[in-house]
């Protein structure tokens, strides 16, 4: 800033003419957010989008900004009446706006008074959000409320912005709020702009947090449905990262974990591996019995765990632990006596073809039977079967920060 005495006047009575380069950039936007919003350092593109923003209020203050004063014109007439002091000061104020500008623009906004030191500040990305807000909600205590702020906190705001740009934005009378035709033209110019910001800003913080990239979710075919909202929650949250699905099969749930072809599993329980960590349950499912349609059991229209003593079943060819099959087909029935093996399955449709053939049965999931329906066979509510429990499992030294964050958004949608 550069204070000059204004020529023509003793020097403790001159008036002071005072230059400063005009500053509008984004302000540090945590200053009032407490950090909410706070953009990366050094990066190209949000410096690029916090100019665009600043130009939209410079392009909006030139809009209403008004004329320069003739100070030729006041020169002339102060001199035709012999008033040759005024003739100076119109002469010193010319001089003044010709080294601010270089075009004879006056460089400072008109009704500042007191609050000019106010805009040498920066311009606040919040203050922005409220005006953005209220162009959208036109009523100030419903932007107060959407914000977490106070009214006056809205109507300051608006004011301020108006003070530095030196017009109206909003029309405000008792019944209405309505955008000027210079609001308009702000807000046109400022909603893109802010929010490609955010997403810049969201951006950065999650490649920070390592919650970019992709994750593989491994689940039963029988079961994306069930998962849904798991998988809609953490897309809302995390759309930077890519989210790819792959069926585990039931013969063996934990190989695909192992051997790094899925990073999370939504698995049924229980898992007890030293090299596994589990998750909290996020579904839960009942067991029905697959028959034939023309078995016995099918007449009865239900059946009980005993009733596996008396039929064989089908068993998982392939490397599940006997414990994680055990809480699927239980080795022994409530009385103790043994469950029979009859033939085994390396897939679902294999097991259906056998379970249709009449000699066999098994156990399956109540997502299966909602899912699988066939004319050949009959699913019959066992009255005494636990209920399974699903939770995610992942690898203990694969725990990243995505799939912490599939976690989390798992529980919170299980809830």
């Amino acid at each position: 800033m550069q204070v000059q005495p204004e020529a023509g006047r003793p020097h403790r009575h001159r008036r002071l003419v005072v230059e400063r380069q005009d500053r509008t950039q984004v302000d540090d936007p945590g200053h009032h957010t407490g950090g909410r919003h706070r953009t990366p350092a050094g990066d190209p593109g949000t410096a690029r989008l916090r100019h665009d923003v600043d130009q939209a209020f410079a392009h909006a203050s030139t809009i209403v900004r008004p004329p320069p004063p003739n100070n030729a014109e006041d020169r002339t007439a102060a001199l035709a009446t012999g008033n040759r002091s005024e003739a100076g000061a119109a002469t010193a104020r010319a001089a003044g706006h010709a080294r601010a500008t270089g075009d004879g623009r006056a460089p400072t906004l008109p009704n500042r008074g007191r609050d000019d030191r106010r805009w040498g500040r920066l311009v606040e990305l919040r203050d922005i959000e409220i005006f953005l807000t209220l162009t959208e909600e036109l009523h100030f205590g419903r932007t107060a409320e959407r914000l977490h702020v106070s009214q006056s906190r809205v109507s300051q705001s608006i004011k301020q912005q108006e003070r530095r740009i030196g017009g109206g934005l909003f029309e405000r009378t008792s019944r209405a709020v309505r955008l000027t035709p210079l609001g308009e033209r702000l807000r046109d110019r400022l909603r893109a702009g802010y929010g490609e910001i955010l997403a810049g800003i969201e951006e950065a913080t999650a490649t920070a947090r390592g919650q970019t990239g992709t994750l593989t979710v491994g689940t039963m075919a029988t079961h994306y449905q069930s998962i849904e909202a798991i998988l809609d929650l953490f897309r809302q949250r995390h759309p930077q990262s890519e989210l790819r699905l792959r069926e585990i099969l039931p013969i063996d749930p934990l190989g695909p974990l192992r051997s790094g072809a899925v990073d999370i599993g939504i698995l049924w329980l229980p898992v007890r591996e030293p090299d596994l960590t589990v998750g909290p349950v996020v579904h839960r499912e009942e067991l029905v019995l697959a028959v034939a349609a023309g078995h016995p059991l099918a007449e009865r229209g239900r059946a009980e765990l005993e009733d596996l003593g008396d039929h064989p079943v089908v068993y998982p060819e392939g490397p599940i632990p006997d414990y994680i099959w055990e809480a699927h087909t239980p080795s022994t029935t409530p009385t103790g006596r043994p469950v029979r093996r009859g033939l085994g399955i390396l897939t679902l449709e294999e097991a259906f073809r056998a379970i249709a053939g009449g000699s066999i049965v098994s156990p399956v999931g109540s997502d299966v039977a909602s899912t699988r329906q066939r004319d050949d066979i009959v699913f019959l509510p066992i009255t005494d079967a636990p209920v399974m429990r699903y939770a995610p499992v992942w690898r203990t030294s694969g725990n990243t920060p995505l799939v912490r964050a599939f976690v989390q958004a798992a529980a919170e949608a299980a809830r």
